[in-house]
């Protein structure tokens, strides 16, 4: 088998190894093992806006702009609701929902027990106090809780992978993973939250409470072990170059696309 790196695990990588969803395995390969820059989403640049306003910059130092129509030099609106949505986080938002924003960007690493050589690692927008009197109207006061920021085209949403008018419908794999890695780094299992805000003319908000059960532990464990399994398995039978599965969803924003010959642009 070919010598391989130290490899990180992540929501994102288990995602971007699902072949039952079509995924491409060379772009995995470039993006999560050789850790080349690609392209981002709509939805990421206004996830990235969002962070500059409330904290100053992305993770990576960098400050996102707000873009602007060619034409007249106006902010699009899309960044001015983000804005608008930001500020409210910070202010209105903290006050009504009692949060402290005490521990924003808070990353987790942990061994994976019997497999040396891989570490699982969530990064976490925000652990601070809430206020939940729905679920929790006995004591509906927080002190530490898993709180994940999400800007959304619409909250009323009932279908794909954004369905946040029905949350039991989505894969809450990253969430999952989020309760497992502070359990196991702190000792303590706290409640996870979904802050979710969308850039609709309705600029609303939810509260999405997340319960993350044992049976929601054991399925995230046999996801990251399958994906264990398919990275040996890359790595024993194709080295450094891992299967592609070119199509334009797949190759829009690949590092490997101006290389790649079996690459399929739009």
């Amino acid at each position: 088998m070919n010598s391989k790196p130290k490899i990180t695990i992540s929501q994102s990588l288990i995602k971007a190894l699902d072949v039952h969803a079509g995924k491409c395995p060379a772009k995995a390969y470039a993006v999560f093992i050789l850790g080349l820059e690609h392209g981002s989403s709509r939805a990421m640049e206004l996830g990235n806006y969002f962070e500059t306003v409330v904290y100053g910059a992305t993770e990576d130092g960098s400050k996102i702009e707000p873009e602007r129509n060619k034409k007249t030099n106006e902010i699009l609106t899309p960044f001015r609701r983000v804005h608008k949505q930001a500020y409210r986080f910070m202010t209105e938002y903290a006050q009504n929902y009692k949060m402290d924003l005490s521990e924003p960007r808070v990353h987790l690493t942990a061994e994976i027990a019997g497999y040396p050589g891989y570490a699982l690692r969530g990064r976490l927008d925000l652990v601070s106090s809430i206020y939940d009197d729905k679920n929790y109207p006995e004591s509906p006061f927080i002190k530490k809780a898993i709180i994940d920021t999400k800007i959304t085209g619409s909250i009323t949403n009932t279908f794909g992978d954004f369905a946040w008018g029905n949350p039991s419908a989505m894969d809450h794999l990253q969430m999952d993973i989020y309760s497992m890695l502070y359990e196991i780094v702190n000792k303590q299992k706290v409640p996870c939250y979904y802050f979710v805000m969308d850039t609709s003319k309705e600029e609303g908000h939810l509260l999405v409470h997340k319960e993350v059960n044992q049976d929601d532990i054991r399925k995230a464990k046999k996801r990251i072990v399958l994906t264990i399994s398919r990275i040996e398995d890359y790595f024993g039978n194709y080295g450094s170059e891992w299967p592609k599965a070119p199509n334009p969803k797949n190759c829009r924003g690949c590092p490997l696309s101006s290389t790649c010959t079996s690459a399929k642009l739009d």
